[in-house]
């Protein structure tokens, strides 16, 4: 017998089908394939090689607690192949096995000497997937596009120039894992992350991901906080009781010119009676 996790939730697959359909904005795309371009990194320095890499095989894990977009997992790796076991065990040469479009050209013209590269490529085209809406191929079940495709004859546009919005650094990134040759592709999924940029390292904060942000919001775009503008008001304090005129400089100026004049008509009361006694 052999005992499985249970995962509550549902595929990347399902989830751009019934919950949010891409373009994604870059928050949303790093929240899922942040931890999955983890997990193959991981996978990839042990020497494994899924081969399978595609929406319908990733999980998005809803159990109690988990917040949108959910906890991503890996599933389906009936291709996989262990680097270090040889040639036992792998698939034939001249047999192809993946899924179109996200399997590279070498695995569809059936190589069997595959390695990681193979995933990064498939790890590319869910990425410009969930950035663009668009696979790379406008029907993948149209076998002249198809054979186009993975002999070079046709490209999708760059990503730079389709989401010019996107960081530079993702976008040719994710050109450079769609490569066709497996030499101009990133060489594993640690170094895809590291092209990807350092957003990409990880997964958001939960408290950012308990829904999905709003469609036009980028994470590279985000202005950094400004502190509020304050006026430079006095401070008033309003109290139920009246408060008794405080001195001020008039009430002193006012004082000081009734002494003064007042001094002066006594004075000059005290010289007309001065005369007057002479």
């Amino acid at each position: 017998a052999l005992v499985m996790e249970l995962v509550e939730g549902l595929s990347l697959e399902d989830a751009l089908r019934q919950e949010l359909e891409p373009p994604w904005n870059l928050f949303e795309a790093i929240s899922v394939m942040g931890p999955v371009l983890s997990a193959m990194a991981y996978a990839h320095r042990l020497g494994v090689v899924h081969r399978d890499l595609k929406p319908a095989n990733i999980l998005l894990d809803r159990d109690a607690g988990v917040e949108w977009p959910g906890l991503p997992k890996i599933i389906d790796f009936d291709l996989v192949k262990i680097a270090s076991a040889g040639t036992a065990g792998e698939t034939r040469a001249g047999t192809m096995m993946g899924t179109v479009p996200y399997m590279p050209p070498e695995q569809f013209r059936g190589r069997a000497d595959l390695d990681a590269r193979a995933d990064v490529f498939a790890l590319g085209v869910v990425l410009r997937q969930l950035l663009t809406g668009r696979l790379p191929l406008d029907d993948p079940n149209d076998q002249n596009q198809v054979v186009a495709f993975y002999r070079g004859e046709l490209r999708p546009e760059p990503l730079r120039i389709v989401a010019p919005h996107l960081p530079r650094s993702a976008t040719d990134a994710i050109d450079a894992a769609m490569a066709i040759s497996p030499d101009a592709r990133p060489a594993t999924a640690a170094e895809l992350l590291a092209l990807l940029g350092s957003q990409w390292g990880s997964s958001p904060p939960a408290s950012f991901a308990s829904q999905p942000p709003p469609a036009d919001s980028q994470l590279s775009s985000l202005p950094p906080p400004q502190p509020a503008s304050v006026p430079d008001l006095p401070l008033r304090i309003e109290t139920g009781e009246v408060e008794p005129n405080p001195p001020t400089r008039v009430g002193r100026s006012a004082a000081f010119w009734i002494f003064l004049i007042g001094g002066g008509v006594l004075s000059f009361f005290l010289i007309v009676l001065a005369l007057a006694s002479s």
